[in-house]
């Protein structure tokens, strides 16, 4: 009985920590950012993310220390190239932020295109939806190297880097034309990438959508 209960325990711990991650990366902080812990206190919270706030503390300190962030992301992502370590150790924050933003995108992509997430609408959504967050948060000088760095990842074939790199850029045209018109936000950013797939725009290399 006793062990049983320890398990339980480090699955439900694992359970709020990846659920507190996931709350704390919608916060609308900055890059720069100083002020993390007061609007992580008052952030909104649900009740999957009930008991969140209490530790507002230790997720801005891994935000706020340039030192921690390297780590961080290196063990959130184990597969980072040598391009990516480049630019993480040139701009911790500003790297962290951008895979905050990773994780909004791959979740959002995920709800919209349910499929398996290679070379489809999933993937194409991703990189979209990516490179348009990063756009509006990090400008889009810092949100292009970030990308770039990315698709340096070994074990990808021509074909898919060519198209994660077309709607990368697809995605920072959309976002710059967006805030140019003062008219971004994230349901005008999800409206722009649906029309856009709808309207053949987004480089899909296997396409699902209209299947059975």
């Amino acid at each position: 009985m006793k062990i049983i209960s320890i398990i339980l325990f480090l699955f439900c711990f694992q359970a709020k920590a990846t659920t507190c991650a996931e709350w704390f990366a919608k916060i609308p902080l900055k890059a720069t950012d100083l002020n993390c812990v007061s609007k992580c206190t008052t952030a909104k919270i649900n009740m999957s993310s009930f008991g969140c706030t209490s530790e507002c503390e230790k997720l801005c300190t891994v935000y706020i220390k340039d030192k921690n962030i390297p780590h961080l992301l290196a063990s959130l992502y184990p597969g980072l190239n040598e391009e990516e370590k480049k630019i993480i150790a040139k701009y911790p924050k500003e790297s962290f932020f951008g895979f905050l933003l990773k994780f909004k995108a791959e979740s959002k992509s995920a709800t919209l295109y349910p499929e398996c997430g290679i070379d489809d609408e999933q993937d194409a959504a991703r990189h979209f939806l990516w490179a348009t967050l990063m756009r509006n948060e990090l400008g889009m000088d810092m949100a292009k190297d970030i990308l770039d760095a990315h698709e340096k990842t070994l074990g990808q074939t021509a074909a898919s880097r060519a198209m994660d790199l077309a709607n990368n850029r697809a995605g920072l045209l959309a976002s710059d034309k967006l805030l140019k018109e003062n008219k971004f936000s994230e349901e005008n950013m999800v409206a722009e990438l649906q029309d856009q797939i709808k309207n053949g725009n987004l480089s899909i290399i296997k396409p699902t959508q209209g299947k059975k």
